[in-house]
């Protein structure tokens, strides 16, 4: 198991081809967000968080742009 930096990762011949993260970082944005929806009326402090987190790992993405292969 290798974290998601966006560089290549792995030993020798079994090395991936990543070139940033924006396609992971998109998912965790979309799951997040979602789940802000999801909570708004039932936890709005706990929506308000994810909403946050959203964004940031959406601002991430788009920082590191490119797919992370796992």
């Amino acid at each position: 198991v290798y974290p998601c930096t966006g560089r290549p990762q792995g030993l020798l011949d079994h090395r991936n081809r990543s070139t940033g993260m924006a396609n992971i970082a998109g998912k965790y944005a979309a799951a997040f967000a979602l789940g802000a929806r999801l909570f708004r009326d039932l936890d709005p402090a706990f929506a308000r968080t994810l909403a946050d987190r959203a964004r940031t790992v959406y601002a991430l993405g788009r920082e590191h742009p490119g797919a992370c292969q796992t």
